[in-house]
């Protein structure tokens, strides 16, 4: 049986969190000072926490993306226990083999919204997100839309 390699990056210096023992530490909570976070997974974190006026406890989250770099992690922090510093959403994760009416449904039904899929919106080109769902799109075309809440 074989086993994962472990990444040539020593534990202590994984600024970025991409060691397996910091991914693992991850899961175990996000602001326990167990690991590093990864940075951009962080920033949405922080950048929903900060710019969207809305209690997220038991919302729907869409993460378009998996990697363990990005989409995994925000995944990960979006569906976490507040009280292990996450968000306490219910979080669907979907990826380059969701079927595009999958996606679409996802998306539509979601309150959150977060591109992770190596470029600039790529859910919403199969399907508008609900009307007022914060939505961020990591890439080079990064942007947040505030919300209010959802609609009435």
């Amino acid at each position: 049986a074989s086993s994962a390699p472990e990444s040539p990056t020593a534990t202590v210096k994984d600024v970025d969190g991409f060691t397996t023992k910091n991914l693992g530490a991850l899961l175990q909570g996000v602001n326990l000072g167990l690991s590093f976070v990864p940075c951009t997974p962080l920033a949405v974190l922080k950048i929903l926490e900060t710019s969207v006026d809305i209690p997220f406890q038991g919302l729907n989250a869409v993460v378009a993306g998996r990697s363990h770099n990005v989409g995994l992690p925000i995944a990960v922090i979006l569906q976490a226990d507040h009280i292990k510093g996450g968000l306490d959403l219910t979080t669907t994760i979907c990826h380059r083999y969701t079927p595009p009416e999958t996606l679409a449904k996802a998306v539509s039904e979601a309150d959150v919204v977060v591109s992770a899929a190596g470029g600039p919106g790529p859910p919403m080109k199969r399907g508008p997100p609900r009307r007022g769902a914060p939505m961020n799109s990591q890439g080079l075309a990064s942007r947040v839309v505030a919300s209010s809440g959802r609609p009435g």
